[in-house]
């Protein structure tokens, strides 16, 4: 059989006309690499829609902003449970690409941040009303973790160290842990946003233990993390490809008679791609173990 078949391109033409849509213009020395770390960033900054646990840390349960917000604060914990949509109470900057709307807290700690108005106050601009404070929050799995409350008119409040603190007493396991020892000296949030904008990693010291929330970026800005994640999907897409050139049938088993068929892929899930044969229309969904 003649198997047409390039899983590694259709993923690339996918990510570019998603990013077109966002208004992306393409420079003619952008690489494969530099779209997915593109698109990457911006489906960070979105939620997937399913059903969460949410747990609060010990600091605002006990807080009086929680107890005067708790309101919205139920109204967004009961959006998480019922797998819903927390986009309208994102920051408007959440829905611009690339360096615009980098998101430089979830970058290097992976901490995320809602506006505390109720969904009552939303706007035509399918934002709610902006917030005189921030819930700030970390996502692991199917679970959010709430860990506190700032003013949003705080200068400091994404570069507040006390947020990791909060995190290593009640989630230690959402940390990387390096080693234990100190740094060289403690940095100020000035000195953090200083090293964010200039994307340069850097690790933090919690009670002689030092730490890095996420891999941070590259010094061109990319998420490491994207990074990885496009070496991965690449060597899963080149083996699935090799896989299919020798035993089409395995997946497709209707057309193992064919002179010839063409593979492409379809679109990505959880645990691994979606597939179609283009002469037949025949899709699969192959899980990568």
């Amino acid at each position: 059989m003649q198997l047409t078949i390039d899983l590694r391109h259709d993923l690339d033409v996918a990510i570019a006309g998603e990013l077109q849509v966002w208004g992306h213009v393409a420079s003619d020395n952008e690489k494969p690499l530099d779209r997915y770390c593109l698109w990457f960033e911006m489906m960070e900054r979105e939620i997937p829609l399913k059903p969460y646990r949410v747990q609060r840390s010990q600091e605002l349960q006990s807080s009086s902003e929680a107890q005067r917000l708790a309101f919205v604060l139920s109204e967004i914990e009961t959006v998480f449970h019922g797998g819903l949509s927390v986009a309208p109470y994102l920051s408007a900057r959440a829905a611009k690409l690339g360096k615009t709307g980098r998101d430089h807290m979830l970058l290097h700690w992976g901490i995320r941040h809602l506006h505390l108005s109720p969904i009552s106050t939303k706007r035509p601009n399918g934002l709610v009303a902006r917030a005189d404070e921030l819930l700030f929050f970390r996502i692991a799995g199917d679970v959010v973790y709430f860990i506190g409350i700032l003013p949003h008119a705080d200068p400091s409040a994404f570069e507040r160290k006390g947020l990791l603190e909060v995190v290593e007493r009640n989630w230690p396991h959402l940390h990387h842990r390096l080693r234990t020892g100190y740094a060289e000296r403690e940095l100020n949030p000035t000195e953090r946003r200083a090293l964010r904008r200039g994307n340069v990693m850097h690790m933090e010291e919690i009670d002689g233990k030092l730490i890095m929330p996420t891999f941070g970026v590259s010094t061109a800005g990319s998420p490491i993390d994207a990074t990885r994640a496009f070496d991965r999907q690449q060597l899963q897409l080149l083996d699935l490809e090799r896989m299919l050139r020798s035993q089409p049938a395995d997946v497709f088993p209707e057309i193992a008679e064919f002179e010839s068929a063409h593979v492409r892929l379809k679109g990505m899930w959880e645990y691994g791609f979606d597939l179609v044969e283009t002469l037949t229309g025949l899709e699969r969904r192959v899980q990568i173990l």
